[in-house]
This record gives C-alpha cells, sequence and structure tokens, in this order.
C-alpha cells in the first residue's frame, strides 16, 4: 500500500460544480493525467449528489484523493449535517489514536478477605457470541471463575459481592435518546460492567395444548427479570409469533399474542447494566458451586479500591480491535458509547481529573482532542453520543474526511481499516459493496431520513480516495440514496488507464 504522510494544507476543499463533458474534451491537452482524471471523476459523480431523488434533500460530500492530497469532488462540505452511526468513525480514530496498541479491557475477579470483588473495565463485549466467537454460550469465561474457586477450596463466599463499577459514571442512557428506542438492542444502555449486550432474549414456547398459557425461557438467565406472560398456545398451523415488551425503567417484561411454534424474540435491552450483569454473573457463579452468603453491591466511588492482599481468581480479557470491528464492523450501538466513556476515563486520568472517570462529557473532551490536533473548530460541532443514535449529533463532511486522512497515514492505519466495514472486511456493507470491482472500507449510517457513508475506496490500479457522502431530509426508502452512494463507489474504484494493471 503505498502510503504518504499528508498535511490538512495540502488538502485543497474546493467547491466544484458539475462539469459538463464538453468542457472535459476543451481542456488542455498538457494538463497532467492525474488532474484530468479528476476532471472526468468530477464530471461523473457531480450529477450523483446534484440530481437527487427528492426535492428538499440536503447533500453534503467530500471525495479527496489521498495520493495527491487534492479534492475530487466537494459539495456544501462544511454543512453541519446529522451523520446518524458515521459518529462512530469520530470514536474509531481516537481509540486508535489514544490508545496503546496493545491495549485491552481488564474484567477482574479476586478474592478480598470474606468477599468476591469484581472489577470492571467497561468491557462492552462481555458474552458477545461475537466476539466470543461462539453462538453457543459465551459466558463460559464465568465458569472459568467458578471452578478456579471451587477447586482451591473456595466455593463458599461468607462475604459480599462486591462490584466495582467505578470507571465508568452511572448515566447509562444519553437524555437526547428517543424513548421509543430504549427498549431496542440498538438503544441499550453503557455501563462501566456490560453483558450479552446489555440485553436478554426471550424465548416462547408452545404449551401442551392449544389454549394453554405459553412456555418461555430468558438468555441469560437472570433473577432481576419478571415476566408476565398473556401470551396463549394455539394451533402450529396457524404461525402466530408472540410479542414482548418492557415497562420503562424497570426488569418487568411482558409476554403477550399467541405462540404456535418456539419464537426467538427480538432481543429486550436492560435499563441498568451493572445491575443485570452483576445479577448473571452471580447466578452462573451460583449455578457452578460457587455459594456467596451477602449481598450484591455495587461500588462506583474511586474511594473504595481493591485491597493489596486481594488474591486475583481470574482476568477476562478482550483486546481493543475485537471492540472496534464490533463498533465500525456492525454498527453496534452500545459498543460504541462504552468505548466514548472508556475514552473519557483515560482522558480525565491524563489531566490529572480527581477523581478519573469516564463520562459523555469527559469523552468528548477526548474526542475533542483528537479533533482539534487536525484543525477542526469544535465549537462549530455538536457532539452528543459516541454511536450516532442521538438526533443532536452535527458534524460535516469536511471534519469526517480529514479524520480519515490522518488515519490513512497513522502508524495503526491497517487497525483503522479492518475496523470498517466493507466488501473485504464484511459487515453493514458485505452485500451493498459485493458489487463495487475495488474495495471498500466504510462507515455506514443510517435513521429516519438520514443516510451516511464514510470512508475509503481502493481502486482497482491501488489508488486510495477518501470520501464522505451524507443526505438528510428525505422522506420514505433510502434506497436510492445507497444506489448513489454504492454508484459514488464504483466510479472511484475504476482503473484510471481503464483497466486493472
Amino acid at each position: 500500500m503505498p502510503c504518504r504522510t499528508l498535511s490538512f494544507s495540502s488538502i485543497k476543499y474546493l467547491t466544484l460544480v458539475v462539469i459538463p463533458a464538453t468542457a472535459l474534451a476543451m481542456s488542455n491537452g498538457d494538463d497532467p493525467p492525474q488532474k484530468n482524471y479528476a476532471l472526468q471523476l468530477a464530471a461523473e459523480i457531480n450529477p450523483l449528489i446534484t440530481n437527487l431523488p427528492q426535492k428538499g434533500v440536503s447533500c453534503s460530500a467530500l471525495i479527496v484523493d489521498l495520493q495527491s492530497g487534492s479534492t475530487v469532488v466537494s459539495h456544501q462540505a462544511t454543512k453541519l449535517m446529522i451523520p446518524a452511526s458515521n459518529q462512530k468513525i469520530l470514536v474509531l480514530a481516537a481509540a486508535i489514536d489514544q490508545l496503546p496498541s496493545q491495549f485491552e479491557f481488564r474484567t477482574t475477579l479476586a478474592q478480598a478477605g470474606n468477599d468476591l470483588r469484581l472489577v470492571a473495565d467497561g468491557d462492552p463485549t462481555l458474552g458477545d457470541p461475537e466476539v466470543a466467537g461462539t453462538s453457543d454460550d459465551p459466558l463460559t469465561f464465568i465458569d472459568d471463575w467458578a471452578r478456579t474457586l471451587t477447586s482451591t477450596g473456595h466455593s463458599t463466599i461468607a462475604g459480599n459481592f462486591l462490584v466495582d463499577t467505578s470507571i465508568l459514571d452511572e448515566e447509562f442512557v444519553h437524555p437526547t435518546w428517543e424513548d421509543s428506542d430504549l427498549i431496542k438492542w440498538y438503544g441499550a444502555p453503557a455501563g462501566a460492567l456490560n453483558i450479552s449486550n446489555n440485553c436478554i432474549l426471550l424465548t416462547a414456547n408452545p404449551g401442551p395444548s392449544a389454549g394453554e398459557p405459553a412456555l418461555w425461557t430468558l438468555t441469560p438467565p437472570c433473577p432481576l427479570v419478571e415476566v408476565t406472560n398473556r401470551c396463549v398456545t394455539t394451533d402450529p398451523a396457524n404461525n402466530d409469533v408472540p410479542l414482548v415488551g418492557r415497562r420503562k425503567g424497570t426488569f418487568e417484561l411482558t409476554l403477550s399474542g399467541k405462540v404456535s411454534r418456539t419464537s426467538a424474540l427480538q432481543r429486550v435491552s436492560m435499563p441498568d447494566p451493572n445491575r443485570f450483569a452483576s445479577a448473571v454473573i452471580r447466578e452462573r457463579l451460583t449455578a457452578g458451586g460457587v455459594s456467596i452468603a451477602g449481598q450484591t453491591l455495587l461500588l462506583n466511588s474511586k474511594t473504595d479500591n481493591m485491597p493489596s492482599a486481594a488474591a486475583v481468581i481470574g482476568v477476562k480479557a478482550t483486546p481493543l480491535a475485537s471492540v472496534l470491528s464490533r463498533i465500525g464492523r456492525d454498527s453496534q450501538n452500545m459498543c460504541a458509547e462504552a468505548l466514548m466513556k472508556r475514552l473519557g476515563y483515560e482522558w480525565s486520568r491524563r489531566h490529572n481529573v480527581s477523581p478519573a472517570q469516564g463520562s459523555w462529557p469527559t469523552g468528548r473532551k477526548a474526542l475533542k482532542q483528537m479533533l482539534t490536533k487536525l484543525g477542526c473548530d469544535f465549537s462549530q460541532l455538536t457532539i452528543a453520543d459516541g454511536s450516532g443514535l442521538s438526533r443532536d449529533n452535527r458534524i460535516t463532511a469536511d471534519y469526517l474526511v480529514r479524520v480519515l486522512t490522518y488515519m490513512y497515514a497513522h502508524e495503526q492505519r491497517k487497525t483503522f481499516l479492518n475496523s470498517l466495514a466493507g466488501n473485504r472486511t464484511g459487515g453493514t456493507l458485505r452485500r451493498r459493496t459485493k458489487a463495487v470491482p475495488g474495495e471498500v472500507y466504510a462507515k455506514t449510517g443510517y435513521m429516519s431520513g438520514v443516510r451516511c457513508l464514510t470512508g475509503y475506496v481502493r481502486s482497482l490500479d491501488d489508488h486510495w480516495y477518501a470520501f464522505s457522502i451524507m443526505f438528510n431530509g428525505f422522506r420514505g426508502s433510502s434506497a436510492p440514496y445507497n444506489r448513489i452512494q454504492m454508484e459514488i463507489c464504483k466510479i472511484l474504484s475504476a482503473p484510471r488507464n481503464g483497466s486493472a494493471e
């Protein structure tokens, strides 16, 4: 991969207009081939982003040639837009830039006197089957802890189960998120201790005969969750699928409707991730033969540190790259929020803030540190959250491409590329990019009226482009705007000389 360090002053952010084909024919024959090819690209791409399927739709787009540092297309590149999940680009880049390359989340279980103590590290992927690499049972690490305790003669804990969650604050749900999103998996809260994506899966099964109450199971088992069962069994030929709901702010689920066959329903988010994960872990330890006599107590103050004499039972370590891929490839919102807060903890620790703690405000300071370094005016932006779930976020294509340009020249460029979705890495772009002949590494972004795509295209003749194409304000389906983005990727991926070398 050819790589040249680019300064931001070398990137010429020009506002290009639609260039008629006749203008290309009139260009000076002595112009460098690179310039002529850029004009050709602009002539093909500009009509796609100016002649949109609906009136009143805002488009902000910027495409930069990463080898020359010149602008290929710029259309309202400094216009503030709702980025949706393109917001995650900021968290991914800041994490790679500000954390050590070998960084790991480390969740530690230890025995401290009569107590069993769990120290959370903000890991958002405990019990995540995608990260665990298995769909069967991603919680076996808890079984390992239980076996260590029982095999060393510590199967009975006389004291309490102390859970230290002080690394992150306890504002689990962002105040600007919409209520309708909060029960869904993509609206799950983010805590210092997270498990199973902070969601529970209710599986409904038919009872012995029609008319009888449905049967149900929870994954993972959690004693905090209460289920009100209003679902009845029907004939298998009916193909009835029940519904599950949760009362706001509680662990109370309602199973309703009819069930005719085994149905794994939509995952439901849990309101307090620290309490939920603590209960799941304790339940699993108990099932593994560990008896805890005392209470489960959550500690959110740095004043109650781990005693120096504590004996470590086990550490669940998760490499940063595993979390990055869940955020970039799979667009996992909760992972992005937890990582943003974890960056905030690191920022507050480096700046001697006492107590050092991760939160959305300190996470914003970490993102500001990166963006300011890149010449971005942070006062012009609105950084509400890390996932893009908030409709209050505002950023420009200009600033997103600055981040991409910086990461292209970064020593951890490969890590950044591998965290993005595309036709080489999979994830949310696996299907959409199949028809693109070159390589695409990008982050999708979608919510009602918003469709964004930000990333890189590597052409068939090994030329790299950074791009951000954002649409706001359309009505109905996003399919026409998806097609525009993919068509632009196809245009950029074509070889400059007309055939791949």
